[in-house]
């Protein structure tokens, strides 16, 4: 009698542990699902204000030059001074600026923060603007896509 129930109690504990991994490796699948889903999201999410900002960058481009009124927040750009007729006047006298995309874009980042939370950064590895220079994660992103990587090392 002693030996069947050994045998049943090994039997129930081989059961139970097995169903025990069962459980961890569903838990660890739904965890890794759930991540992956988070990323693909974000990513979806990240390509769309990309393709955004670009979109209104191509808009400006487009248009050859876009003005708006002079102001605190909108100084004539210091990058443009070798453009002839950069700085404008309506006939009711009304400072005007020339924007160009890049100037658009360094615009619209305060917009992106306060309004969206996110961060829209300008940067290059070929510089005009200092301010735009890659921080060191920018940096080492942007010279694995000049040696032809598709992904940007992770943070």
């Amino acid at each position: 009698m002693r030996s069947t129930q050994g045998s049943v109690q090994q039997f129930f504990s081989k059961v139970l542990r097995a169903w025990a991994l069962l459980i961890s490796l569903s838990l660890c699948w739904a965890a890794y699902s759930g991540l992956q889903e988070t990323l693909d999201s974000a990513r979806v999410e990240a390509l769309a204000y990309h393709n955004s900002v670009n979109l209104f960058r191509h808009w400006v481009s487009d248009q050859q030059r876009v003005y708006v009124p002079t102001s605190d927040h909108t100084p004539p750009n210091p990058y443009l001074t070798q453009i002839q007729g950069r700085d404008q006047s309506t006939l009711t006298g009304t400072d005007l600026t020339m924007v160009n995309p890049a100037y658009m874009t360094r615009q619209l980042q305060p917009y992106f923060k306060e309004r969206l939370d996110i961060n829209l950064r300008l940067t290059s590895l070929k510089l005009v603007n200092p301010s735009n220079a890659p921080d060191p994660w920018e940096l080492e992103a942007l010279q694995g896509f000049e040696r032809g990587e598709r992904r940007p090392a992770a943070n």
